[in-house]
């Protein structure tokens, strides 16, 4: 990316790559209430027939994993970086658990809740905890929550609020949402 250009509620600006501050899942742009206009990306020149390959690959293992359609935003919180986790919580967790420097959230949200990773929703929902008028947790993975199609913003606040007080309680960790809200 060479540069990004938002409007800032009355003047339009152009922020270079750093000025972006990327990280984890993270920006300026989750901070700011800046509406971004234009970008410019820089590319690199590939092989289209590996690249396409590569995409319907990619395509296939996530369709067959979470269905074509999925009634969700993808993954909810964000992972926790093993560094910024205290020391009696590293202590709690299967090191398996850990994979590229990140404690997974679907595990952590999984043992606050008593779910096992082969509970389904059906099963979970027995749990007042595991599923919220119409929001429940994904058979796939703790760190997806689904609508049934009932499900309102109401019953989804309610149940992040109830996930994030579960883990809060069992480990001591304030989960952050990746997904942002437009209400």
């Amino acid at each position: 990316m060479e540069w990004v250009e938002v409007f800032e509620g009355k003047l339009v600006r152009r922020l270079k790559k750093e000025e972006c501050r990327f990280g984890y899942r993270d920006s300026i742009f989750k901070k700011k209430d800046w509406v971004i206009l234009r970008v410019c990306l820089k590319l690199k020149k590939g092989n289209p027939e590996l690249l396409t390959k590569e995409v319907r690959e990619i395509a296939k293992m996530r369709w067959a994993r979470f269905g074509l359609h999925p009634t969700c935003a993808g993954s909810f919180f964000k992972n926790i970086e093993f560094k910024r986790a205290p020391k009696k919580v590293l202590a709690q967790i299967d090191k398996d658990k850990i994979t590229e420097g990140k404690i997974s959230v679907g595990y952590l949200i999984g043992e606050a809740l008593g779910m096992s990773p082969e509970d389904s929703p059906l099963k979970a929902s027995q749990g007042e905890s595991s599923s919220r008028h119409g929001i429940y947790i994904a058979p796939f993975h703790n760190n997806f929550l689904m609508n049934d199609g009932t499900g309102t913003t109401k019953d989804l606040l309610k149940m992040v609020a109830k996930i994030k007080q579960a883990v809060k309680k069992k480990f001591g960790i304030e989960l952050e949402e990746e997904v942002r809200y437009i209400l």
